[in-house]
């Protein structure tokens, strides 16, 4: 992943730990902060990317989407989910027939979010939540040979990265499964008697872990421009961003 991805998956994850940080003013009819490390699959569209690739004679990408790595963090005002993610591609590469040359495709991207717990119970919330930020690809094109310290002085052009940037919009649907802190089992049995709706409340006030899933979809509403090895801007490029379907799973903690 190029700098200039790292800085925005950098600040929103930054923005998502004080989030869920913030997690101490979130009401009690709201699921709280929480912050999670993310593993799953994004399917963008390369369609243009591999037909530049197959016209210059390199071997193309198929479709079958990214692994992604990556996390979130929010916090909530009432119901009001305000928080932010960063996502990273694995990347995937192919060799031309000769072995000359190596193509490497990754991306990123972070995004500022904002949502709504549409419902929540002791143990469950169901959130749509909103993404803005921005994010891109990268093509590295590497020369496959073992030169030299020297041959590489001589002529450092072994490697080329072209990376694309655009604005990004996401909307997606959170489902989250919270399980209760390490005092839970114990104040539910002093309380159970005494008042047990009072016991569903305490217990979703204290903290814990939770597992979640989420899915949605990405647009590029923008143009996408493509730098070459981040210092000239390169024209005609194709369309080629962190855009399309997404789904992930979520492990991660909450309090209140």
């Amino acid at each position: 992943m190029t700098p200039r991805m790292v800085r925005p998956l950098t600040a929103m994850l930054a923005l998502a730990f004080l989030a869920a940080e913030s997690s101490g003013v979130a009401a009690q009819e709201g699921p709280a902060g929480r912050g999670a490390f993310q593993i799953g699959w994004h399917a963008p569209d390369i369609d243009g990317l591999n037909s530049s690739l197959s016209d210059a004679g390199f071997p193309t990408f198929d479709d079958a989407g990214f692994l992604t790595l990556g996390g979130f963090g929010f916090g909530t005002v009432g119901r009001v989910i305000i928080g932010g993610e960063g996502h990273g591609f694995l990347p995937r590469e192919e060799d031309t027939a000769d072995g000359v040359y190596r193509s490497r495709l990754t991306g990123g991207y972070g995004l500022f979010n904002l949502g709504y717990v549409a419902w929540s119970s002791p143990r469950v919330d169901v959130y749509p939540i909103l993404g803005v930020g921005g994010g891109g690809m990268s093509l590295e094109i590497i020369e496959r040979s073992s030169p030299t310290f020297d041959d590489v002085l001589d002529d450092p052009g072994t490697s080329t990265t072209l990376t694309s940037e655009t604005w990004l919009v996401s909307a997606a649907l959170g489902v989250d499964w919270r399980f209760g802190g390490h005092d839970a089992r114990r104040d539910r049995t002093r309380d159970r008697i005494r008042d047990r709706d009072r016991d569903e409340d305490d217990d979703r006030g204290r903290g814990g872990f939770f597992v979640g899933l989420r899915g949605g979809w990405m647009w590029a509403p923008g143009d996408v421009n493509w730098e070459l090895d981040e210092l000239n801007d390169v024209a005609g490029g194709p369309d080629t961003v962190p855009d399309g379907f997404f789904v992930r799973v979520s492990i991660g903690g909450w309090g209140g």
